[in-house]
């Protein structure tokens, strides 16, 4: 009696709690009510206020560049009246768009300006001229209605229109009255959007623009109701709206003859405060429910109370008085679930190691397979139960990334799940980014475990992206034969890397292994040359004949076939050093043997010395042309020295050059400035015509390429040190 006396209490002092809670939020909502009915219509003239503000300032704006729109010559002149265009008409087009066009790029809130004649259906842009308005409707950006709509809009229209399109203020205004020709100027519209989000309860609110006298609606915008059907003669009069009670407001424009109205619902405030008293009960009964459940549970719940007791003592909770069952029996799950956590992870991280450590000392035949004891089989998970065994090596083509460091886990998952029925595979990584895989199973056919590696390779390829070699070996039952199998698998591996990657290939298949390389001293001299000439493709067919006759045709051993790479690259280093060329800056400072070293195969040895050859005739190539450059240059300005109008723009442009460019590379590479070299080459010849030729001093500058007798003598005194005529006495006294 005593116990259930205690939860009557502890019930009645809660529902006590939250009947204060709501009788609380009852009365805070009633005279929140009271005031928001009283303040909604002041609430509504400090929006109307913000809204003539800004509407009034941004249509002062509008309504002065329409004026200079409508006076503007080259636009109150255009009339797109004519079949077709005749050529001063184009030229005015020309100028209305450039008129246009220099409106939109000064004003940034103006989005873009239209000419269009309603009759002919032509349209002049501040982009571009359109021959019909089908056209414009089709190329246009802010060609924002349908063809009907344009008709509809212009049908009649003798007065200016104002519009709003999504974002887009549209302003339409004839150019004179009577007019066919209209200017339609669209504005952005995004500060009325900007405006709106700052108003509260938008959603159920109504902006609506109107004319003074006629009432009739211009624009509106908001949620009360569709504001697309309110642009089409709607009066402010006839808007109907349903039975919701609205706030009215209305504050007429300082710069139209408008009338701003913001229509607001009465109970818009109401509802927002309504959702918060139901939120505010709904919390206040939870936690009351959630605060009974936990008195409950933490005094009066025996079972609990026994569990946690037990769990105390068998895990040696210490510090277990004055704490609660719940605390106790929180702290047991989480010791349980990191201790699960930490064996599963351990698990996870030393499986791979110990079968990788178990694996490599079988395939090097440190461990036999007959010596394994029972922990190194139960620490590895290597179960042998058939007789056949065969050993199978997997190399990406190229290193895998480090952020894709699960790919050879999910690699390892597919290798181990296709040896289920009959055989059992054991992987393990072995470096240089390979798995090392031991195949144990009941029977071996070649056909049928080469279609096996052939479905990892697909895999690999299609599920990851990258390219897989595998090389396999079989040991003929005997397990005595694996680590001489594995030696086979490494060398067919490396030559398979070496030809081609990808594809599988098996031990023993290939022809035998040479141990000296092709490259013959004539070919290494035509190898040279190739490189000093900067010709990539002879160097390339050279490269290609080399591997042809080193991999394809024969088989090097690995080691031979390093070192014909290594004689390759000082080939390389050997032609940069006879024609001076720094190694470190052709290469960006690395050294080219360290980049060798690093490759992981044969294979990418071979495709870092053809970007290094690459690289070593790119440079001798734009060295060379650099030269070849200046001397045409050179030969232009003498060529053309008698024309007057040669100058540094015109050489520029003959050579498709930046003037400033040209500039400063002529003086870097000719060693003076481009109208002291032109004037040397005009004196010489101003020299040849007074030393050969009877000519006068005019005729003879006019031939050398000045623009008069005075010029020449003004330069010929200063790159001579005398004047034409001493120099003509100069030479007739020799």
């Amino acid at each position: 009696m005593k116990s259930k006396s205690v939860y009557r209490s502890l019930v009645a002092s809660n529902f006590a709690i939250l009947l204060v809670a709501v009788i609380i939020a009852v009365v805070e909502f009633g005279g929140f009510s009271r005031f928001s009915n009283a303040q909604e219509e002041i609430y509504s003239q400090v929006i109307l206020r913000q809204i003539r503000s800004s509407f009034d300032e941004k249509m002062k704006s509008v309504n002065k560049i329409m004026l200079h729109l409508l006076f503007d010559p080259n636009i109150s002149s255009i009339h797109l009246d004519a079949p077709s265009l005749p050529a001063g008409e184009r030229y005015q087009v020309v100028q209305t768009i450039k008129t246009m066009a220099e409106y939109v790029s000064i004003y940034d809130f103006i989005d873009s300006i239209c000419l269009f004649n309603a009759q002919t259906g032509r349209v002049i842009s501040n982009v571009s001229y359109y021959d019909t308005l089908d056209k414009f409707i089709e190329y246009a950006d802010y060609a924002y209605w349908d063809k009907e709509s344009w008709q509809t809009l212009f049908d009649g229209l003798d007065d200016r229109l104002y519009l709003m399109h999504e974002q887009i203020f549209s302003t339409i205004c004839p150019v004179s009255y009577g007019s066919n020709i209209y200017i339609i100027l669209n504005v952005d519209g995004s500060f009325i959007q900007e405006l709106m989000q700052n108003i509260r309860s938008l959603d159920d609110s109504l902006i609506a623009v109107c004319e003074q006298e006629s009432g009739q609606i211009l624009f509106a915008i908001g949620g009360a109701q569709d504001s697309a059907t309110l642009t089409s003669g709607m009066t402010f009069s006839s808007l109907s709206l349903d039975s919701t009670a609205y706030t009215v407001s209305s504050l007429a424009s300082r710069e139209n003859e408008w009338l701003y109205y913001f229509i607001l619902p009465e109970n818009a405030f109401i509802e927002q405060a309504s959702d918060m008293l139901t939120l505010s009960l709904v919390v206040f009964l939870l936690l009351g429910g959630v605060v009974v459940c936990i008195v409950l549970a933490r005094h009066s719940f025996s079972p609990i109370g026994s569990i946690a007791a037990s769990i105390s003592r068998r895990m040696q909770i210490e510090g277990t008085s004055g704490r609660n069952e719940f605390e106790i029996i929180s702290e047991a799950s989480a010791r349980a679930i990191d201790e699960y956590n930490n064996i599963r992870e351990t698990l996870t991280k030393y499986l791979p190691l110990l079968r990788g450590k178990l694996l490599n000392q079988i395939f090097q035949g440190i461990l036999p397979v007959d010596g394994l004891t029972k922990q190194d089989k139960v620490a590895g998970c290597l179960q042998f139960l058939y007789p056949e065994y065969y050993i199978v090596l997997l190399s990406p083509s190229g290193q895998i990334p480090a952020e894709e460091g699960w790919t050879a886990l999910y690699l390892i998952e597919y290798i181990e799940e296709l040896y289920k029925d009959g055989s059992a595979a054991f992987c393990a990584e072995i470096g240089l980014g390979r798995i090392g895989v031991l195949v144990n199973l009941s029977s071996c056919d070649k056909n049928v475990e080469y279609r096996r590696l052939a479905k990892l390779c697909d895999y690999a390829y299609h599920t990851f992206g990258i390219t897989i070699t595998a090389a396999a070996s079989f040991c003929d039952g005997d397990p005595e034969q694996i680590p001489e199998q594995y030696v086979g698998c490494v060398r067919a591996l490396e030559q398979q890397l070496i030809r081609y990657p990808g594809g599988v290939v098996f031990a023993g298949d290939g022809q035998a292994e040479k141990g000296v390389y092709y490259y013959p001293p004539e070919m290494e001299m035509r190898l040279i040359d190739s490189v000093k000439s900067g010709n990539l493709k002879n160097v390339n067919q050279i490269l290609d004949t080399i591997v042809l006759e080193n991999f394809v045709k024969s088989s090097l051993e690995p080691e031979v076939s390093t070192c014909l790479l290594f004689n390759l690259m000082g080939t390389a280093i050997k032609v940069l050093n006879t024609l001076g060329y720094s190694v470190n800056r052709i290469f960006g400072g690395e050294d080219p043997y360290t980049k060798i070293i690093s490759c992981s195969n044969l294979q990418d040895m071979e495709a870092m010395l053809r970007g290094m050859f690459y690289s070593i005739c790119i440079y001798i190539n734009s060295h060379k042309k650099e030269g070849q450059m200046i001397e045409r240059i050179a030969a232009h300005i003498v060529l053309n020295s008698a024309d007057p109008n040669l100058s540094l723009n015109s050489v520029a442009s003959a050579f498709g050059l930046n003037p400033n460019y040209l500039s400063g590379y002529f003086k870097e590479q000719q060693g003076e400035n481009f109208i002291v070299f032109l004037n040397r080459v005009r004196t010489q010849k101003a020299k040849e015509l007074l030393r050969d030729t009877a000519l006068g001093v005019e005729e003879i500058a006019r031939r050398a390429g000045y623009s008069g007798g005075a010029v020449l003598i003004r330069n010929f005194k200063k790159y001579c040190g005398m004047t034409p005529g001493q120099y003509r006495e100069e030479q007739n006294h020799l």
